[in-house]
C-alpha cells in the first residue's frame, strides 16, 4: 500500500478529514492510523506537518468551534477524571522515602523530602480547591437560571423579592480633584 506524500494528491474528503483531526488532535501519529483505518490509505507524517502549517488559521478556526468536551477527549491529562488520579498518585508518591544521601560505608539514607512534598500537597489541594470552587459556582449559576425563569403553569412559583441596593460610589480624594 502506498502512502500519499504530496498535497497535489489529496482529495477534498481527505483534506477535510486531516483538518478536523488536526482541530481535535496533535498526536500525528494517531492521525495517521486513523485516516490509514478510515480510507485504507496512508498519508505521510511531512504532508500531515505542511498541512497543519498551511491551514493554521483553519484548524484554530474550527478547535475554537467545537464544543469544550470534543476538544479535551483525545487528551488524557485535560480529563477532571484523570487530574484528579494525578493528584491522588502525586500525594501518595511525594510522601515516598527517597535516598537523599550515602554514608561512607555505602548505606543510603532514606528520608522524605518534606518541602518538596510539601509544595506537591499544597498545589493538589489548590487544583481540587479550584475544582470544587468552580463546582459550586456552576451550581449556584444553574439555581439563580431556575430563579429567573419563570416557573411552568401549574408548577409552584419561586417569588424572589429584591433586597436593598447598594450603591458603591468612588469619591475622588483631595489630590485627584486638584487634577
Amino acid at each position: 500500500m502506498t502512502a500519499i506524500s504530496k498535497k497535489e494528491n489529496l482529495k477534498q474528503s481527505h483534506l477535510d478529514y486531516i483538518l478536523l483531526a488536526l482541530s481535535k488532535t496533535t498526536d500525528l501519529d494517531k492521525i495517521k492510523s486513523n485516516f490509514q483505518s478510515f480510507f485504507e490509505t496512508g498519508i505521510k507524517g511531512e504532508l500531515l506537518l505542511e498541512l497543519s502549517r498551511d491551514y493554521i488559521d483553519t484548524i484554530k478556526q474550527m478547535r475554537n468551534s467545537l464544543p469544550f468536551q470534543e476538544r479535551v477527549t483525545d487528551i488524557d491529562i485535560a480529563s477532571p477524571e484523570q487530574q484528579l488520579r494525578f493528584l491522588s498518585e502525586l500525594r501518595k508518591e511525594c510522601m515516598e522515602e527517597r535516598v537523599v544521601n550515602v554514608t561512607r560505608s555505602g548505606e543510603p539514607i532514606y528520608k522524605v523530602d518534606l518541602p518538596t512534598a510539601a509544595r506537591c500537597i499544597e498545589l493538589a489541594n489548590r487544583v481540587l480547591v479550584n475544582e470544587k470552587t468552580l463546582e459550586l459556582k456552576r451550581r449556584e449559576l444553574e439555581e439563580m437560571g431556575r430563579i429567573d425563569n419563570p416557573p411552568a403553569l401549574g408548577g409552584p412559583s419561586t417569588d424572589v423579592q429584591a433586597g436593598p441596593v447598594i450603591q458603591i460610589v468612588h469619591r475622588k480624594t483631595a489630590k485627584e480633584a486638584l487634577e
